[in-house]
């Protein structure tokens, strides 16, 4: 091989291996995709057993607060009411009604304290003013419409029970019947006894304890109804309102205010994830970049081929408008500078 040629191999040689031996460093890179998210949120999921739960998710610490849970009793149906500006999806304010979790159990059951308060106030007043025929064609009345109220409810309770011993019907069908078949029992028992009363005349001391009741039944209309007032939805959150179809969740409010990103890092990037000194997201095809602060890593999880990716969070303090949670983003990961024989080490290493 003649020496100039020999010179020339060496020179290529030295040039190729020399840029590995220089003191020079460069930021190590990891690009992964990842999705847009709310910093917070504030979600009405209904559970399992037909309840429902209200509570605050906390993306930027990765915490659940608020927590509230509405428990109903067995056979009742509970239901959930928008308010009229908010059936559809859009923006609400903080302290902003959304709707009310309607109670079939304690609709009724404040309708039955009322009007046995009614019935115990007609008896005071037959009692007081002494105006008992007018008060017992009254109260003959309403021992009329209790009776065939009551008729209507045992042919309905009678029918659903067939229903329900044939597989037809569910047990909460079977129970809401059930249980207003015995409403109407009561009432109509409260009403013959008020009519009784009239019949039978009342002594003196009857009085005081008739305003006893109705003190009683006040006091209990007064906890249905402050237990009512519990249902009523207040958004804890400025954001927008959003209706799920396909999760257990009956609708959501998202903190418009801000912005992190989720990205899923794989399990090869993982041991490189340190001194991370920076983060850019954009989107895809788009090329404008957005700096991002960096909160830290969440949790690994486990895919179907059974490999082991880390999530990590950072946050977007300001973003582009027409960005918004659960848009798909490309996240570049920018970590301490390393020399360029371990850029290519690395990049070997990780395939």
């Amino acid at each position: 091989m003649p020496l100039k040629r020999r010179h020339f191999l060496w020179v290529i040689l030295v040039a190729a291996l020399l840029p590995f031996f220089l003191p020079f460093r460069i930021p190590y890179r990891i690009t992964a995709t990842g999705i847009l998210m709310p910093t917070s949120e504030w979600k009405l999921v209904r559970g399992q057993d037909d309840s429902f739960t209200s509570e605050i998710h906390n993306y930027v610490g990765h915490s659940v607060y608020g927590l509230k849970n509405y428990r109903f009793e067995r056979g009742d149906i509970a239901s959930v009411f928008m308010a009229q500006a908010c059936k559809q999806p859009g923006i609400v304010n903080k302290g902003d009604t959304v709707g009310i979790i309607k109670s079939h159990f304690l609709e009724n059951e404040i309708l039955r304290l009322e009007n046995l308060k009614m019935v115990e106030i007609a008896n005071r007043d037959m009692e007081s003013t002494g105006e008992k025929e007018e008060i017992k064609r009254q109260a003959e009345q309403q021992v009329q419409i209790a009776l065939e109220q009551l008729e209507l409810e045992r042919k309905n309770y009678s029918r659903q029970k067939i229903l329900f011993e044939d597989s037809i019907i569910s047990q909460a069908e079977f129970d809401l019947a059930e249980n207003t078949y015995r409403l109407a029992e009561i009432n109509h028992q409260v009403a013959r006894t008020a009519l009784d009363a009239l019949v039978t005349g009342s002594k003196p001391a009857v009085i005081n304890l008739v305003n006893e009741r109705i003190a009683g039944y006040e006091r209990e209309i007064r906890k249905m109804k402050s237990l009512k007032d519990e249902y009523f939805l207040v958004s804890p959150l400025t954001g927008a309102l959003q209706f799920s179809h396909v999760t257990p969740d009956i609708f959501s409010v998202s903190d418009t205010s801000g912005l992190i990103v989720k990205c899923m890092i794989h399990p090869k990037y993982i041991p490189f994830l340190k001194e991370v000194t920076g983060i850019e997201v954009e989107i895809q095809g788009n090329g404008q970049a957005v700096p991002a602060v960096w909160i830290g890593e969440e949790e690994s999880i486990t895919l179907v081929d059974g490999s082991n990716p880390l999530i990590v969070r950072a946050m977007l303090p300001n973003h582009p408008e027409g960005w918004h949670s659960g848009m798909h983003v490309t996240c570049t990961i920018i970590c301490q500078k390393i020399s360029i024989f371990e850029y290519f080490k690395r990049n070997i290493t990780a395939g």
